[in-house]
């Protein structure tokens, strides 16, 4: 166990893949998380200098649709589409939904 993080067998996909500690982004939405479980779907807490923010999205903003599937930007990143109502208007934002690097272990094949 090194750093909290427990290693995965070696092997466990077998003898073609390897076990690698990488630095991977953390998902983060940029707001307070609870939003996709209320009922009135109204976003709240957006953290400033957040990928949210950056793209627009803003305290109050009703959530009308996200995304069900993230759409492939390119092999590493992965973008977010949210359709919100702001006032009368309805906007759509997309962003790429990353926080802070943390380590992980990750498969690689040989």
């Amino acid at each position: 166990m090194e750093e909290g993080i427990t290693a995965p067998a070696a092997d466990f996909f077998g003898p073609e893949y390897t076990v690698e500690k990488v630095a991977a982004p953390v998902m983060d939405n940029g707001f307070d998380d609870t939003v996709r479980y209320s009922h009135d779907q109204v976003v709240t807490g957006v953290k400033p200098g957040s990928n949210a923010e950056k793209a627009g999205l803003r305290n109050g903003d009703v959530i009308l649709k996200a995304s069900s599937e993230w759409e492939a930007v390119d092999d590493e990143n992965m973008h977010l589409v949210y359709q919100v109502r702001r006032g009368e208007t309805e906007l759509t934002i997309e962003f790429l939904p990353r926080g802070e690097k943390v380590p992980c272990w990750q498969y690689v094949k040989c």
